[in-house]
């Protein structure tokens, strides 16, 4: 029997999210590469009279503070979207996004054509949403995939964000060479073309019915019986007809739910708008192992910032790169992490377990990032970063082992508490490390201030990821028996899932006043 509901085509839903994806870190990338250029612009046009270290290092100072604007605002303002896309729909918030996106370009350029260095801040704080695109279109594709199919899924967005991290670079750097407002214009269409396909062709995805009603192949439906003594599971596999009785049966059960919802969710609604709710939830449901391990986690965050905030000002300064020169290394640096990450991280952890793969990676960022400050040259500089990039692998082993010692059903309080955590890391990394570098360069101070060490930010990352790797060393050791949780097999975790969510549909049934099933 064919159910005259049409399922939808998650294939053209898939590349149309990925195709956002990376158009979105296409503009973020190509508007960040140019913003130390349009501060050093604005600062000439202010300050005629500065040298090339005055000059770097105002911008440095500034872009510091910029930073940490768009750091602090995403901590406050990333779960507020997060709770909306699951009230409004993912298309309201991803479009509302892109139209912030395409007022802060319009802004910025309004900025440097006027020499406004204050009208930039008030663009970046409206543009800087552009950053959860990513975790938009993550929302997204778990919404129009089936439990089985959500990993790849969420694959198809990673390589989405690895291609604009190549791509972006090397377009922004060739078009940087005919002045600051080409970059900007690439940004700007990148995303006027996001919303044209957004508005378009991608469809609402909340709520969406995904269940293959009109599959040739027979439904699996799990059933429970219980009588007094004993509680029996049973699979059984009917024929499609039944199937669909059964999940219509279901899916009416959730739509009774959520109209029910809809009137009493005011409470629920405000807690989740509460940035801080999330840092909560992940506190009060770790064990003191994975509490410590966040704590690392911040430290690896912050120190993870530095290279990304200071590159470019920071080699323009000590090996005067031009714009070239920066985005042919940019796009050579996110070629070797896709590398890394497709290629070295699930063999490695596969072979080495996650606990071993964290150490490696810290071990190796923390010898090459304190060596690429004493590099001589821009080669050599390039080639030790190169190799540093390593470092970036311990962050999904680190998630994996916090988000796998925690319970099921709090896994998305968990990864929104870490991505609050990388928000707050990030803030404090952009006000500390780049100062850092503005008071290294700075020889106009008074005799006796300080050194004269361009390379001093790059030694203080390299400290806090030794300390990263000493406080894993140390926590691993205190806490051996600490593991991820046992493999089981796919029936059991299927039908133990099954009864879990049958139960919490009767608690909510309950909750809400409807009749008992």
């Amino acid at each position: 029997m064919q159910s005259s509901t049409t399922k939808p085509n998650t294939n053209k839903l898939r590349i149309l999210a990925c195709m956002t994806v990376t158009l979105s870190i296409m503009s973020l990338v190509a508007e960040s590469f140019i913003m130390p250029i349009i501060l050093q612009g604005i600062i000439i046009g202010k300050h005629p009279e500065y040298d090339k270290e005055m000059l770097i290092s105002t911008a440095s100072f500034y872009k510091s503070f910029l930073d940490a604007l768009v750091a602090a605002t995403l901590f406050f303002g990333a779960p507020i979207l997060g709770a909306l896309s699951d009230i409004i729909g993912r298309k309201k918030i991803l479009l509302s996004v892109l139209f912030m996106g395409v007022c802060d370009v319009v802004i910025t350029g309004t900025a440097y054509y006027f020499n406004l260095l204050w009208l930039v801040y008030i663009g970046r704080f409206i543009g800087c949403f552009n950053s959860v695109v990513r975790d938009i279109g993550m929302a997204y594709m778990s919404d129009i995939s089936l439990p089985s199919d959500k990993a790849k899924n969420f694959g198809f967005i990673m390589a989405g964000v690895s291609v604009g991290f190549v791509m972006a670079p090397g377009l922004t750097a060739y078009l940087s060479t005919f002045g600051v407002f080409p970059p900007l214009c690439l940004a700007i269409g990148c995303h006027f073309v996001n919303i044209m396909v957004t508005t378009i062709f991608i469809k609402e995805s909340l709520h969406m019915d995904l269940y293959p009603h009109n599959s040739d192949t027979p439904l699996e439906i799990t059933t429970t019986s219980t009588n007094t003594t004993t509680t029996n599971t049973t699979t059984n596999t009917t024929d499609i007809q039944s199937g669909e009785d059964g999940v219509n049966h279901h899916m009416g059960r959730m739509a009774t739910l959520i109209h029910r919802r809809k009137i009493e969710f005011s409470d629920e609604t405000w807690r989740a708008l509460n940035p801080f709710n999330s840092l909560r939830i992940l506190i009060d449901s770790s064990h003191r192992y994975t509490l410590l391990l966040c704590l690392i986690y911040m430290v690896y965050m912050v120190a993870g910032t530095d290279i990304a905030s200071t590159f470019f000002l920071y080699t323009t300064y000590k090996y005067s790169w031009t714009s070239k020169e920066i985005g042919i290394s940019f796009s050579s640096a996110g070629l070797v992490m896709t590398i890394y990450m497709a290629a070295i991280l699930g063999p490695a952890v596969e072979r080495y377990r996650e606990r071993k793969v964290i150490m490696a990676s810290l071990a190796v960022a923390t010898i090459f990032v304190t060596c690429s400050a004493f590099a001589s040259s821009g080669i050599l500089f390039a080639v030790i970063t190169s190799i540093a990039c390593f470092g970036t692998v311990a962050a999904s082993p680190m998630r994996a082992i916090i988000t796998n010692e925690l319970p099921e059903t709090k896994q998305g309080a968990v990864i929104l508490g870490l991505s609050s955590l990388s928000s707050f890391s990030t803030f404090f990394a952009d006000l500390i490390l780049e100062n850092v570098f503005a008071y290294s360069i700075n020889k106009s101070g008074t005799p006796g201030r300080g050194i004269y060490f361009p390379g001093l930010h790059l030694v203080v990352t390299g400290f806090l990821y030794l300390c990263a790797l000493i406080g894993t060393i140390v926590l691993f050791r205190v806490y051996p028996a600490f593991t991820t949780k046992t493999p089981t097999s796919t029936s059991t975790v299927q039908s133990a899932k099954h009864i879990e969510h049958e139960a919490l549909l009767s608690d909510e049934e309950e909750r809400a006043g409807l009749p008992s099933l």
